[in-house]
């Protein structure tokens, strides 16, 4: 090894010429440990010496066969890199570099989606199982246990440093309510010459919801959930729980305030000009996840100025101009006086998409204007995405941006389930069932059986008053609205304030304090439901 260093000549060869045992090459040059192997070189002897020895990592290898130029042996079950040499004759011969490969499976986690589980939902757990070793493992066992029921599956060979996607790591089930023990592992039976069996399991435990369900049934029925083609909210203001807009009525005395919008602004130009300055709030989403940007708003009012819609005539006697200023800015120049209406167009992909012209956000004050020189309701409009709306379906299963989306809509009714992604936080009911019940009979049938949380129904003051005497009822006449409305709803049913204003308000804050949120499941007939 000296002379070798000193003269830049491979050892094998020095070794070669002063007739001393010399290795050139290990073949393979990796596999697994207590596999065999041939080793090749030189002046090895024609037959075995009685000392002989091959080490890897200072342990002996079986030696096989023996000829002049090469040795075949079993590998000990040593693992990991290192080096192999041989004593033979009491001479110790040059070292080769050796890998004994190694498998070693580990799961990291096991991810639930959705993340934060309902009683009822179908959830999937998925092990993220990968191979750290350096070796393939061949097919294997996998096994999920839940509860202390196990069920095992194969798994496909996993190649060295790669990250498992076999079907196997994957488990749909539906859980009940209350805490669960999740533990997935590979290899369960430890076939695998594994290095570290323990980190080839992985224990978890979840807690799932009780699933909390409101039911409010109406008499109001709905021909689209389009918020640009109704006047109205629909049965239990359906609109207003799917789509929000720049601004909301209070409940308390009906003041516009900021919603979608964070503040807004007036400023007088001339005498005959002026403009209202909105800024959107941050992480604002539809319900598909795409940004709900100011183009969307831009976009929105540009629609109703060209369809026949029955806000348009508001529109066009109301806005002169809509311009996006920056990224979070829209500007609505009004009009001064009434102006001749164009005739309407269904054309909605010839409206442009105004672009910001500025890219520094405008500095608007805090403090906002108490009554806009605007038709309140219009500012109160959903915001629908420009780049899906107009499309077939959108009126059965439209995307906005409110604490609820729509599964299913249909003669029967309509059912919403929570927007994880609301922007004022994740609704506490999970679903939001609204039957439609023409029939005023029955629908009071329903309140007084309880099959339903709430209802919308006609007023009656001799109504109002039978029903008042019911504990379990709260309700509350809603005279001024048109036509005048009963709301009831169950005493259960929290945080949700009827009033003559905007009972929707707070929607994502509803909660009922009974254990399963609903006194009876209402299934619904409809399209657009997710399979």
């Amino acid at each position: 090894a000296e002379v070798s260093r000193k003269t830049d000549l491979p050892e094998a060869r020095i070794r070669m010429w002063r007739q001393l045992p010399f290795l050139t090459e290990v073949k393979p040059a990796k596999s697994p440990p207590g596999s065999s192997v041939v080793i090749e070189g030189g002046n090895f002897g024609s037959v075995p010496s009685p000392d002989a020895v091959v080490l890897f990592q200072g342990q002996p290898a079986q030696i096989i066969t023996w000829s002049e130029s090469r040795l075949s042996v079993i590998m000990p079950q040593v693992r990991g890199v290192g080096v192999l040499f041989a004593v033979i004759d009491g001479q110790t011969t040059n070292t080769l570099p050796w890998e004994a490969t190694t498998i070693d499976l580990l799961v990291r986690d096991i991810i639930l989606n959705p993340p934060l589980p309902v009683a009822g939902d179908l959830i999937t757990l998925e092990a993220d199982l990968m191979n750290q070793g350096s070796s393939p493992t061949g097919s294997f066992q996998v096994e999920w246990t839940i509860n202390n029921l196990s069920d095992l599956s194969p798994h496909g060979t996993l190649q060295p440093n790669q990250r498992s996607q076999d079907s196997s790591i994957r488990h749909q089930l539906r859980f009940k309510a209350g805490f669960h023990i999740i533990r997935f592992t590979a290899d369960p039976q430890q076939q695998l010459p594994d290095i570290n069996p323990s980190n080839s399991t992985f224990t978890k435990k979840i807690w799932v919801k009780s699933r909390q369900e409101l039911t409010i049934a109406d008499f109001r029925p709905i021909k689209t959930l389009d918020p640009l083609l109704n006047p109205t909210l629909g049965p239990a203001d359906v609109l207003s729980l799917v789509f929000r807009g720049l601004c909301r009525f209070n409940s308390l005395r009906g003041l516009l305030v900021p919603d979608l919008a964070v503040k807004w602004k007036l400023e007088t130009v001339d005498k005959i000009t002026k403009i209202l300055y909105f800024q959107l709030h941050d992480n604002l989403r539809f319900h598909d996840g795409t940004p709900l940007t100011v183009a969307d708003v831009e976009f929105t009012y540009q629609v109703l100025r060209n369809i026949d819609s029955p806000w348009r005539k508001l529109v066009l006697t109301s806005i002169k101009d809509i311009k996006v200023v920056d990224q979070k800015t829209i500007a609505f120049t009004l009009q001064s006086a009434p102006q001749r209406l164009p005739s309407p167009s269904h054309r909605l992909r010839e409206i442009d998409s105004i672009e910001p012209r500025d890219s520094h956000p405008l500095a608007i004050d805090p403090r906002p204007v108490a009554k806009p020189p605007i038709h309140p309701q219009l500012l109160t409009v959903g915001i629908v995405p420009r780049h899906c709306y107009g499309t077939e379906h959108f009126g059965i299963k439209p995307i906005g941006t409110g604490p609820f989306q729509v599964e299913t809509f249909g003669s029967s009714g309509i059912q919403l389930s929570a927007f994880p992604d609301y922007w004022q936080g994740t609704p506490r009911f999970d679903q939001i069932v609204i039957p439609v019940i023409c029939d005023h009979n029955q629908l009071l049938d329903m309140v007084l059986s309880h099959k339903v949380s709430a209802a919308v129904i006609p007023y009656s003051k001799d109504l109002a008053k039978t029903l008042r005497e019911n504990q379990e009822l709260t309700v509350v006449p809603l005279t001024q609205s048109q036509p005048q409305l009963l709301q009831v709803q169950s005493t259960r049913i929290q945080e949700r304030m009827p009033n003559p204003f905007n009972t929707n308000w707070n929607a994502h804050l509803w909660y009922s304090t009974s254990e399963s949120g609903e006194v009876q499941s209402f299934g619904l007939e409809g399209v657009g439901s997710s399979s």
